[in-house]
């Protein structure tokens, strides 16, 4: 288990939003991790119950993202190593990783989409994918299925789409159309799959088109 004094030497270094512990060793990804803690420009050194720890900080610039996603995939399997966000600790190490390397993926490519997820309908969990509504009646000589072009207008569904500001966040249903608590709503999801951890995170790109 993690000593519970790295808790303490965690919140006291809170220059940087996303830091990495991890134990020194012998074994090759704990040399290899060392190494890479060397090169960057915030690496402490600390005595933990008569173990050594590395204590490696990183800003959210794409280079200081590249040495962070290096590091915690080298050590991030190990149970003593600990990421923390804003001097919280991750629960889900591997997850904060998925988002770093999507942020660096956003960063090879020139659409300004990619980072854009379309949510259609968020209050209709049960509208067809294809967003095609479907009338069914049941007739003499059996089902009459009619397509949403040929339904009277009072029984369509209006159609709203809205840009998410994460192409990680799920399609969810809104519980309620005002914007302040599809926001809440939104934040809580960015919250829970770290999406919040991205330089590119923006909770004011979440729109309605």
């Amino acid at each position: 288990m993690l000593p519970s004094r790295a808790n303490t030497l965690v919140k006291r270094s809170n220059k940087y939003p996303l830091r990495v512990l991890f134990s020194d060793g012998k074994k090759d990804f704990q040399v290899m991790a060392v190494q890479i803690a060397k090169k960057c420009p915030d690496h402490k050194v600390a005595e933990i119950n008569e173990h050594k720890f590395h204590l490696v900080s990183f800003s959210q610039d794409k280079r200081s993202m590249q040495k962070a996603l290096m590091l915690m995939r080298a050590v991030y399997q190990q149970k003593t190593t600990q990421i923390f966000w804003n001097g919280e600790p991750e629960e889900d190490k591997y997850q904060v990783i998925r988002v770093i390397e999507c942020y660096l993926k956003s960063t090879r490519t020139r659409t300004k989409k990619y980072c854009r997820r379309k949510l259609i309908n968020p209050q209709s969990p049960n509208m067809p994918a294809s967003n095609l509504e479907i009338g069914i009646r049941i007739t003499a000589f059996g089902l009459s299925i009619t397509d949403s072009e040929h339904l009277p207008s009072k029984k369509r569904e209006k159609v709203l789409t809205y840009t998410l500001p994460c192409q990680m966040l799920p399609a969810v249903n809104i519980r309620d159309r005002t914007e302040a608590n599809m926001k809440a709503q939104i934040l809580d999801d960015a919250n829970h799959r770290r999406c919040v951890v991205c330089p590119k995170f923006d909770l004011d790109n979440f729109k309605q088109d």
